[in-house]
């Protein structure tokens, strides 16, 4: 019966370590993209419902309400935004769970630095997730940008005269 030397089991136990890393880190920039897109359709609806409804009245909700029910395209496009909302919360508390993904790729690369460099595979991985991380940042910093976009074209609308 052969069995694994000590340093094989151990670049299988760092290889199955650094698989499931990145695939939290595909999930978490996924979790990202999201959220972004689900940022980027509610400003498109408010986009198109200021072409439909008129300036001076979007400051009321009642009034957009009453045309919603009797307007279907607004009534629509009031319901893609609040579903887009609520995505875009679900992803962001989703995405929560990731906030020590770094810290424990930093560790496990720590530990084992030149297994990984030694092994064109372990390096491939590391560097795969490396990627995703970096592209969920990414993801989340431009999702952040639009929010307070958002915010702030809000809050300046309801400050501003019509």
């Amino acid at each position: 019966m052969i069995s694994a030397t000590p340093l094989t089991k151990n670049i299988s136990i760092v290889q199955q370590q650094l698989l499931e890393l990145r695939q939290q880190s595909v999930r978490h920039k996924n979790a990202n993209l999201g959220q972004l897109t689900c940022l980027i359709v509610i400003v498109s609806v408010g986009l198109i419902t200021v072409r439909i409804v008129p300036a001076n009245q979007l400051k009321t909700w009642s009034f957009l309400w009453r045309q919603g029910q009797s307007h279907v395209l607004l009534m629509s496009l009031m319901l893609i935004a609040i579903m887009a909302f609520a995505i875009s919360w679900w992803c962001w508390f989703s995405d929560l769970k990731y906030r020590s993904l770094e810290a424990q790729f930093t560790e496990l690369h720590d530990n084992h630095a030149e297994m990984i460099k030694a092994s064109p595979t372990l390096a491939a991985i590391a560097a795969d997730y490396q990627r995703q991380f970096d592209l969920a940042i990414l993801l989340n910093g431009i999702a952040t940008a639009v929010a307070f976009a958002v915010i702030a074209g809000i809050g300046l609308r309801l400050i501003l005269p019509a």
